[in-house]
């Protein structure tokens, strides 16, 4: 719905917040909001004034939306018992002044009429208006900036650890204010989430896309700076895939890593209590400190199940960084050692599906948009998951082979201890964690 989609319903609402129906929300009236915001009266044969009256009532509707009015009508009730029984008492009870507001903006409004601005821009999803997790994030944003700002007498921040350990914080940030918080509830029930999930990437297309760039690199006429680019992107799409990563993790493969384990795994370095040859692949880089270098190692079987040659394509990869001399940073990157970026993937990833989609309807239906449905930020990862599934491998060996960061992880920290003691526990489960790209 657009910011200010406006129905017959939200007109009686806001009749009835008027007359002090609706207390759990602090209502004030457009005027006064203009007032506060501009600092004079609109003129009313001004359209920016009229316009942003328009927004001021958005703000104000979504904020009285955010609870049924069953639950305010019982609040109302309920505040009516308190005031009648304490005058069967033969007392006045108490109660807070709801007004008037200071000439001022201090719960964040303004923000509020921004998100709703923001809210109107084209979307991926919708072409009429962006979403609602896209719109939260202006809100995020002046809350980073109110946290780093000059410290002021209004402006303190308290901290507080409670006995199992969580940290709390007590901020006096705009957008922490009631009034915000009920307003951003109730544009969350009005707009809804709409989200667009990455279909999963069947196994057999991956073949098709990685056939294909065999093919390139075997051709003669193929340049060698296009041979270079397949072969990064081919050993992505494939390491994505069988390692079942998301796309931003797939950019953490290390260089010297890569290389400097190549050795492990082969079948003239194997133990004897190994019957299949593996390929060790590093993420997270290189950490120095006082226990040396630092890797979260991943294992692949050279070749899966499904005939995916993982071995041959790291090899592969390992060799253009070793003759460029990118010994240390991304292991996919450009010639001049940049990182590659994701959307330069994503667009190889899109002109094979369509070339396959082209071809063969059957595993990619014609009138599916797979620039809109695919992308390696999620579909190499859910294609794996799926094709897991499929096999039947266990969920114990599946979240083992998926849960890294959560486990190992937080920030590029992994759990202390030595690195002889990662390389032992590494060692001592190899088995299982082969499992589940031996069967893919």
């Amino acid at each position: 719905m657009g910011a200010l989609w406006i129905s017959s319903n939200d007109e009686d609402r806001f009749l009835c917040a008027r007359s002090g129906d609706f207390l759990h929300y602090s209502f004030q009236c457009d005027l006064c909001w203009f007032r506060n915001i501009k600092f004079r009266s609109p003129n009313e044969s001004s359209q920016a004034d009229q316009r942003l009256l328009k927004y001021i009532r958005r703000v104000n509707l979504d904020g009285m939306w955010s609870r049924e009015p069953g639950t305010v009508r019982s609040i109302r009730l309920n505040l009516e018992k308190m005031i009648k029984f304490c005058r069967d008492l033969s007392f006045d009870p108490t109660l807070p002044e709801l007004g008037p507001w200071p000439v001022a903006d201090r719960v964040g409004f303004q923000v509020a009429l921004a998100q709703l601005r923001y809210s109107q821009e084209r979307g991926n999803n919708e072409l009429s208006h962006l979403q609602f997790d896209t719109i939260r994030k202006i809100r995020t944003s002046y809350s980073h900036i109110h946290e780093v700002a000059a410290p002021s007498n209004n402006m303190v921040t308290y901290s507080f650890r409670t006995l199992l350990g969580k940290m709390f914080s007590n901020s006096s940030c705009p957008t922490q204010s009631r009034v915000f918080k009920k307003y951003m509830e109730g544009m969350l029930e009005r707009m809804g989430k709409q989200t667009k999930s990455n279909m999963p990437l069947d196994y057999k297309v991956l073949h098709l896309i990685l056939k294909s760039f065999e093919e390139e690199l075997g051709c003669a006429i193929v340049s060698v700076n296009r041979k270079r680019w397949i072969t990064m992107c081919g050993c992505f799409l494939l390491l994505g895939f069988v390692l079942s990563l998301r796309g931003n993790e797939g950019f953490m493969i290390e260089a010297h890593g890569l290389v400097s384990h190549l050795h492990y795994g082969l079948d003239e370095n194997l133990e004897e209590d190994e019957d299949v040859s593996f390929v060790v692949i590093p993420l997270l880089g290189r950490f120095k400190n006082e226990d040396g270098e630092r890797w979260h190692l991943m294992l692949s079987v050279s070749k899966t199940g499904s005939g995916f040659e993982v071995r041959k394509w790291v090899e592969r990869v390992a060799v253009i960084l070793v003759d460029e001399c990118h010994t240390s940073g991304p292991a996919f990157c450009h010639a001049n050692g940049k990182s590659i970026r994701s959307f330069e993937i994503d667009e190889e990833f899109h002109n094979q599906l369509e070339k396959i989609k082209n071809v063969n309807s059957r595993l990619i239906e014609e009138k599916l948009d797979v620039r809109e449905w695919f992308s390696i930020h999620r579909s190499l990862r859910r294609g794996s998951t799926a094709r897991a599934d499929e096999l039947d491998v266990s969920e114990t060996v599946t979240n083992l082979h998926n849960r890294w960061r959560s486990t190992e992880y937080l920030k590029g920290n992994r759990t202390t201890g030595s690195m002889r003691q990662y390389y032992t526990s590494l060692r001592l489960t190899r088995k299982v964690r082969l499992k589940y790209t031996r069967h893919l």
